[in-house]
């Protein structure tokens, strides 16, 4: 599993990143356990969930309601930096 960003805030916050539509993203439990795919979801976001916990990071998930121009500039900006940090990571 490979989250979308990890963001190191001028704070020394860092926010674990998934981007992922609305429609991906549960919202009830009889969703979860009726899709699969939603199944998988909630499975690899519980793991990171648990992991930022240890980290002392924190984990967000980002739908297209939380995007709004400015922040979808950023995330253009932020690739360059986010595929040094998954080679970091691989490695």
């Amino acid at each position: 599993y490979n989250p979308d960003f990890l963001v190191i805030l001028k704070s020394g916050k860092v926010l674990l990143i998934e981007v992922k539509p609305l429609s991906q993203v549960p919202l009830f439990e009889n969703t979860i356990l009726s899709d699969p795919a939603q199944m998988k979801n909630q499975c690899k976001w519980k793991a990171a969930i648990g992991f930022c916990k240890k980290q002392g990071w924190e984990f967000r998930i980002i739908t297209e309601q939380n995007l709004k121009k400015p922040l979808i500039w950023i995330i253009k900006n932020l690739m360059n930096y986010y595929l040094k940090v998954k080679n970091h990571f691989r490695n």
